[in-house]
């Protein structure tokens, strides 16, 4: 192998770590040297209240103190009026279908597009996620429900004083139940929230990549699917508990099927039609002509109320309709606490917590870079969490963030929160007035809507070729992660991804690469000799070891080069632990006895802090450390050429990690041949 010579020496002078400390007068960071009075003095200036920092600490907290008196009123007020009415509207019937999957009665799902949702926008960032209902948060507080209803019938077995024989007596009894168990279950998840953000643990969220949340969400869509199928078909379909749902409720649909009561079955496809002609030829010509979409959704609603309150479809038929609604707003309530010391409960709690924020959160990303503004992971965790806790006050179910409201909001040209805003005043009024007439709504007809509003949640088997193109780890990611949550169970599905996700990113840390860098003349630039053409003027070359530094690896990193000097490369290092400094001194001391310089470069402040606390410079002294790779191979250049002037050899190994504790360790055969051509 081959490479360009190095540029003379004359060029400039190689600058160590030390003198580039002394010519620029370095000076260590404040917390290298920091005092007991600098802390109290720190402390106490800030616990200091001055009006600048209660006013910046309540615009981090409520963004709308700052956001609302900047509103421009002639600019945005009409667009978002026009919003808030178009979401207010797709509300209602994805409120009540998505309600259903959370195994609470309809209205709970208008009554979380409210309460909550007033909350966040008082503390929310993001102008354009539709907060409210989500099919997979109300499916997996759906499952959470159906664990516990049974517990909470045994616990207390009758709401009040009153004596319930009637089987409408015992559904009511039922509802009361899971009311209390999904708002039970939005004032832990609250909670969380609200603590996640008060530690800055937003980012965690990096942990669930965009291929785990795309097949998490896509499986769980096929749960929702599944569950509508009784509703679809008018079938009692028994409820199912543990792993394998999906195979089990199958396994009972198909020999029920000729039972499927017909009048489920058409309101169903009915509905379904109508939809799928909207997206598909409807929504595409009136696009083009008006701003604000066809409500093809609340139509059918309306259309399947009146027909089933025409024709009696209940008597008749014998068809589900929700039943029921009382008018009015909810009264303030307690969910029950004892649920809360219940640890199965809490961590379901914790899993539908971080999801819903991790699906939210990632929406309200794509948005924000589409619209231009910022979005605080933070604020979010609060915002939500906020909201959660004062929604399950009110009989909310969980929230969560859909992105079919989510893309309405910003096509019709929401500009603010304000159309948040108006949606949910909008929705106060209907709760006030109008949500009786709803009563006679057949359960096929939101069924029919549910199922097809998840068409956006299928499309996302496009991410599986899109991953496979990238990158064939993150396909077995995407195939692990959905048949895991399709096959087993959400929660343990959601598991298996994240342990797919993580071993991958440990094997992918595993896998070395090793190449032989030269240097382009007179640039500072080392390349990968295998990909480009470089000749060989004085047998200077340089091997460059990309990897990840685990100890399991050690033996498996081989010199192939004779070598004499020994460049660490530290640009790509965050951190040094103290296990690895400890290494990294044992193979130092190695090193020096079989005659090899160590050098390091590229070592940033934290990295020599840490250098200093262990006392390292006393096994690698500070002339040793470079700013630079290319200032540490002048100054080896220098001595080779002093020393061998028919040319030596130099290694560079450069570390792309921290926190790990190996390095390659040398063998005798290469520093035999150390000074070879």
């Amino acid at each position: 192998m081959t490479s360009a010579a190095m540029p003379p020496r004359g060029e400039r002078r190689a600058f160590t770590q030390l003198d580039l400390n002394q010519d620029f007068l370095y000076h260590p960071s404040p917390t290298s040297t920091i005092s007991v009075t600098t802390t109290a003095k720190f402390l106490f200036s800030q616990c200091r209240c001055t009006w600048e920092k209660t006013q910046t600490m309540l615009y981090s907290l409520f963004p709308i103190l700052y956001w609302l008196p900047r509103y421009k009123v002639k600019q945005d007020l009409l667009p978002d009026i026009i919003a808030g009415c178009t979401v207010a509207i797709m509300h209602i019937p994805q409120g009540m279908g998505y309600a259903l999957l959370a195994n609470v009665p309809p209205v709970q799902g208008i009554y979380l597009a409210v309460f909550p949702v007033l909350i966040y926008v008082i503390m929310g960032t993001s102008r354009h996620a539709s907060m409210g209902s989500f099919a997979v948060v109300c499916l997996m507080t759906g499952k959470v429900v159906a664990q516990f209803q049974d517990e909470l019938n045994k616990v207390n077995p009758v709401p009040g004083d009153s004596n319930f024989t009637s089987s409408k007596d015992e559904e009511l009894i039922h509802a009361h139940h899971a009311i209390q168990i999904a708002s039970a279950l939005a004032l832990s998840m609250g909670l969380f929230q609200v603590l996640m953000g008060i530690f800055q643990m937003g980012r965690l969220t990096v942990f669930l990549s965009d291929t785990l949340v795309s097949a998490f969400t896509t499986g769980a869509a096929v749960h929702v699917m599944t569950s509508q199928m009784k509703l679809i078909f008018g079938l009692p379909l028994p409820r199912h508990y543990g792993l394998s749902i999906i195979v089990q409720t199958y396994r009972d649909l198909f020999p029920m099927l000729p039972q499927t009561n017909v009048a489920d079955l058409i309101a169903s496809l009915v509905t379904m039609l109508a939809l799928i002609l909207n997206n598909e030829l409807i929504k595409p010509w009136l696009g083009k002509r008006c701003p604000v979409p066809l409500p093809m959704e609340l139509i059918c609603v309306v259309v399947g109320t009146g027909v089933s309150y025409g024709t009696n479809l209940t008597a008749k038929y014998n068809v589900s309709t929700v039943g029921y609604i009382p008018p009015g707003l909810p009264n303030p309530v307690v969910p029950p606490m004892w649920l809360m010391g219940n640890m199965d409960f809490l961590l379901q709690s914790a899993i539908t917590a971080i999801m819903a924020y991790a699906t939210a959160y990632s929406m309200a990303i794509l948005l924000a870079r589409r619209g231009g503004y910022q979005i605080l992971p933070n604020q979010e965790f609060l915002a939500q969490g906020a909201g959660n806790v004062f929604g399950g006050m009110f009989q909310c179910p969980p929230l969560g963030a859909s992105l079919a409201r989510s893309l309405v909001l910003e096509g019709v040209g929401g500009k603010t929160l304000l159309a948040t805003l108006v949606s949910c005043v909008l929705l106060f009024f209907i709760l006030l007035f109008l949500a009786p007439l709803f009563s006679t709504l057949p359960k096929s007809v939101l069924a029919g809507i549910i199922v097809i509003s998840l068409k956006g949640l299928f499309s996302q088997f496009r991410d599986l070729k899109k991953a496979w193109l990238v990158s064939k780890l993150e396909a077995v990611v995407w195939m692990t992660t959905f048949l895991s949550v399709v096959l087993i169970d959400i929660v343990y599905g959601l598991a298996i991804g994240v342990a797919a996700s993580l071993t991958t990113l440990i094997w992918r840390d595993q896998r070395a690469y090793a190449c032989v860098l030269g240097h382009i003349p007179n640039t500072g630039i080392f390349v990968d000799v295998r990909r480009y053409y470089l000749e060989n003027k004085n047998g200077e070359e340089a091997v460059n070891i990309s990897r990840n530094l685990e100890e399991e690896g050690e033996e498996e990193t081989v010199w192939q080069l004779p070598f004499r000097h020994l460049i660490f490369d530290f640009t790509g290092v965050n951190f040094v632990d103290a296990s690895g400094i400890a290494v990294l001194t044992f193979l130092v001391a190695q090193y020096k006895d079989i005659g090899v310089d160590v050098y390091i470069a590229g070592a940033k402040e934290p990295q020599m802090e840490m250098f200093r606390r262990t006392a390292f410079f006393d096994t690698v002294p500070m002339a040793h450390f470079f700013p630079s790779v290319h200032d540490a191979v002048l100054h080896c250049t220098s001595i080779i050429q002093l020393e061998f002037p028919d040319g030596g050899l130099m290694t560079e190994c450069s570390i792309s990690e921290s926190g790990s504790d190996s390095f390659p360790r040398p063998r005798k055969f290469d520093i035999m041949t150390s000074h070879g051509d």
